[in-house]
């Protein structure tokens, strides 16, 4: 092989070999990062019953556009 072959696998060995580090790292960050989270207070429960299907107020107005 030629010293110019030669010199360029090197290159591409660094280049990949920083591509991987910095991979790494990112990842490593990204793991030991806390997530930030808002407290969040009790949400208010919407009245009436919440099994099964709810016509609302937008359902509605669906159903009347999408009439032929």
């Amino acid at each position: 092989m030629s010293e110019q072959t030669l010199n360029k696998r090197i290159e591409r060995r660094r280049f990949l070999g920083a591509i991987a580090a910095a991979g790494t790292t990112a990842a490593v960050v990204a793991a030991i990062a806390a997530p930030v989270t808002a407290e969040v207070g009790e949400a208010a429960k919407p009245e009436g019953p919440q099994e099964g299907y709810r016509e609302t107020a937008h359902i509605r107005r669906y159903y009347e556009t999408a009439r032929l």
